[in-house]
Parts: C-alpha cells; structure tokens; sequence
C-alpha cells in the first residue's frame, strides 16, 4: 500500500513538472536561463554571475551512497525524468544547437549594474 501511494505520489510530481512552462536544472545554470528566455521571449543577453561557490568534501562512504540512495529513491527517479524533460525543451527550442553552437551561450558581466 505505501508503494502504491509513493508511486502516486511520483506519477503526480512528474505530471506537474510537466506542466509548467519553464523550470532550470542548477547545474545547467546558462541553459536553463536560455530556455526561460526562448519560453517567454525575454530577449534575455546578459546576466550578473555568481562567484561566491561552495566548495566541500563530497566524498562519502559506498554504505551511505546506497543508503542515501536507497531513501531517496523518488527524488531520483523525479530528477532523471526532470533532466529528460529538459533536454527535450531545449531541443524544442533549438536552443542546444543554435545558441550553444553560435557561442551566445557565454555571458558577460555588466560593469553598469552589478557583478
């Protein structure tokens, strides 16, 4: 029964991603804002970057990978079906192509506003 309801629960998470008009992948920070720009034609060129990374240890013990990964499992299947669907838009709109390939894709920093 607590299967049954997680999968619901799954079903449910992925209809909604699947509805909604835009959504960025963190890692895939420039094409997430050259796909919101293209789904609302914001006509977007530049943005100020971000330059304050964290940097940690993420090394972890193979039992707490199985673990995390075993108690995480709809995250995971949510986020695979996430990177699907974003691929998918991003081929939609051409952006993976034709901006990528034409070096659009590289932003620089206003000095007028804020960097």
């Amino acid at each position: 029964r607590f299967q049954v309801a997680n999968k619901t629960v799954l079903i449910t998470a992925m209809e909604r991603l699947a509805q909604m008009s835009w959504f960025g992948l963190t890692e895939r920070f420039d094409e997430s804002i050259w796909l919101m720009s293209a789904t609302f034609d914001l006509g977007l060129e530049r943005y100020t970057p971000v330059f304050n990374l964290n940097i940690y240890n993420q090394s972890m013990s193979e039992h707490a990978h199985e673990v995390a990964m075993h108690l995480n499992d709809l995250d995971m299947k949510l986020y695979s079906f996430a990177q699907e669907l974003f691929d998918a838009r991003l081929q939609k709109m051409d952006i993976a192509n034709s901006q990528r390939s034409s070096g659009k894709m590289h932003y620089r920093c206003d000095l007028k506003k804020h960097c």
